[in-house]
C-alpha cells in the first residue's frame, strides 16, 4: 500500500499556483491610510504565507484631479477588493460619484470595505454614508462589508451586507 503525502487542498507549493488579491485603497488622510494598510496586513496574515497582496490606492484629494481619477478607476477596475477609508461617516461627494461610476461599469471587484475611525451611532443604525455605500456596492454587485472603531482599543465592530438575493448579515470581532 502507497501513502499518499497530507497535503491540504490549498498547498500553493504542491499545485504550483499563485494565489493573489488585488485591494485598491481609497483614502481621506495619512490617518485612514494607515488604518487601511493595517487592515490589508490583517487580511494577508489571516491568508496565510502562500497569498499575495497587491495594493493600489489614491487618497481622496487625488480623487478630484480628473487624470489621476481616470487612473485611480483603471486601477481600482481591476482590483478584486475596494477598500474605502475615512475618519468619520462622511465621504465628499467626488469619492460617492467616483465609487458610482466605477461599479456601474466593467470592473472585477468582489467586495468594498469600508473603515470608519468612528464609533457607531448609539442607535446601532446604518449611518447615512454606509447605507448610500451599501446601495452602491449592491448596484454594483459586490458585497459589502464595514467597519467602525469601538470604545476599547483595538477593538472593531464589522457588518456585511451582500447583495439582496444572498441576503444580508453581520457580526462582531477582534483583530
Amino acid at each position: 500500500m502507497q501513502k499518499t503525502p497530507n497535503t491540504s487542498f490549498f498547498d500553493t507549493s504542491v499545485r504550483g499556483i499563485e494565489l493573489s488579491l488585488n485591494v485598491f485603497i481609497a483614502y481621506e488622510d495619512l490617518a485612514a491610510g494607515k488604518r487601511a494598510k493595517e487592515t490589508c496586513d490583517l487580511m494577508s496574515a489571516n491568508l496565510g504565507a502562500d497569498w499575495r497582496i497587491e495594493t493600489q490606492l489614491a487618497s481622496f484629494k487625488a480623487l478630484s484631479i480628473p487624470k489621476l481619477r481616470r487612473v485611480a478607476a483603471l486601477e481600482a477596475a481591476s482590483s478584486d477588493v475596494l477598500l474605502i477609508s475615512c475618519g468619520d461617516a462622511r465621504l465628499p461627494l467626488r469619492v460617492t460619484d467616483w465609487l458610482e461610476t466605477l461599479l456601474g461599469g466593467d470592473h472585477r471587484a468582489m467586495a468594498m470595505v469600508a473603515l470608519f475611525s468612528c464609533q457607531r451611532p448609539a442607535s446601532g443604525r446604518a449611518t447615512k454614508v454606509e447605507n448610500s455605500l451599501s446601495d452602491t456596492a449592491k448596484e454594483g454587485r459586490v458585497q459589502f462589508f464595514s467597519r467602525f472603531e469601538q470604545s476599547s482599543p483595538g477593538q472593531w465592530e464589522w457588518t456585511g451586507r451582500q447583495p439582496a438575493e444572498l441576503g444580508e448579515w453581520g457580526g462582531k470581532v477582534a483583530p
